[in-house]
């Protein structure tokens, strides 16, 4: 099950006992994962207690509004301008589209702070969420927000792409509202690469599909020929029927997208860079460093994982499940803040 791990891992900055929990549920006969799920729940609660007490870390918790100097960083952020930070068009780069899956609650906290950090360096973007918001920004969906739409919002989305914007993008990213993006590294990356030919890339998971699919969390770029292939091909041909099945019970939104690319005949590019390592990340950087993974990971990604420096390419593109405040800390290290004497690579 694509999910299970979520149900699994609960609180990933507790990795001890939640792998311990969460390699007891991989290997728990499904009828039984239900209950396995409640109790991992009831020992990371019980883990808490014995170590704070009934307390609730703010930063932690998904809330309606940011902690204030989260929100007065932003407010800085949307008063000031700075050239640095932001994204210059060159004839030679390849322009990028940016859909961003959200939803209504998310608005004015993770929405909020992927708008005000690395999504202004996109050519074009559009936030993907049922909503009453009629924003010059916003794709209105008319799906209900339960995992199942999930694959409908983004299937809406990208229709609405093919109609109105197909020559106004080189490639298209979609990515979620708790994936960062360093998206000069992503242009970079596609600077050798051809929009005209049906492709994809992302982090690559070798499961459910004989090509595998792409990570939706860590974000994946879908060329403009492959868009309009998904819909000339598998979609308009009746290839792609959104259907229940055992393996995949709540058609999860990167798996559909990956069997419609593969059946209109869109290839998988290899993202990897010189040395081997990920650009694209399904967690958070520190996740990747330590080694602290969910199993699943490490059986169904294509390349073998590694851990420490080496995790991560140095031209990484992308992590997924970052909070609205380390999303701010990155960008800000990354655009804000410089190593004297130290030119990179």
């Amino acid at each position: 099950m694509p999910n299970l791990e979520e149900n699994c891992v609960g609180d990933y900055n507790r990795p001890n006992l939640t792998m311990r929990c969460y390699s007891i549920c991989r290997r728990t006969p499904r009828k039984y994962a239900v209950l396995f799920a409640l109790v991992c729940l009831i020992l990371v609660l019980w883990f808490n207690f014995l170590q704070n007490g009934w307390t609730v870390d703010i930063e932690k918790q998904e809330t309606a509004t940011l902690a204030p100097g989260v929100d007065n960083y932003i407010r800085s952020l949307s008063e000031s301008f700075s050239s640095e930070t932001e994204f210059v068009s060159s004839k030679k780069s390849p322009r990028i589209l940016c859909l961003i899956l959200t939803v209504e609650e998310n608005i004015e906290t993770r929405a909020r702070v992927v708008n005000n950090t690395w999504l202004k360096r996109c050519n074009l973007h559009y936030f993907v969420l049922r909503t009453e918001n009629r924003s010059l920004d916003v794709i209105n969906t008319p799906f209900g927000e339960t995992r199942q739409n999930i694959v409908r919002k983004v299937w809406f989305a990208f229709r609405y792409i093919y109609d109105y914007h197909l020559n106004d993008f080189d490639w298209l990213l979609k990515a979620d509202d708790d994936t960062y993006v360093i998206v000069e590294n992503l242009r970079k990356l596609l600077e050798t690469e051809k929009s005209t030919k049906p492709s994809y890339l992302g982090f690559h998971f070798n499961k459910f599909i004989r090509s595998g699919y792409m990570s939706g969390g860590a974000g994946y770029v879908i060329s403009r020929r492959a868009l309009t292939q998904f819909f000339e091909i598998g979609i308009k041909n009746g290839l792609c029927p959104i259907l229940q099945n055992e393996d995949d019970p709540e058609n999860s939104e990167d798996i559909e997208t990956g069997q419609c690319l593969n059946i209109s005949g869109v290839s998988v590019i290899n993202s990897l860079d010189d040395e081997g390592r990920e650009r694209f990340h399904p967690y958070p950087v520190d996740r990747h460093a330590f080694g602290w993974l969910p199993e699943y990971v490490f059986e169904w990604s294509k390349h073998k994982q590694r851990q420490g420096p080496e995790c991560c390419s140095r031209y990484s593109v992308s992590f997924h499940y970052m909070e609205p405040h380390a999303m701010l800390l990155i960008d800000h290290l990354l655009y804000r803040t410089s190593v004297y004497g130290f030119t990179g690579h």
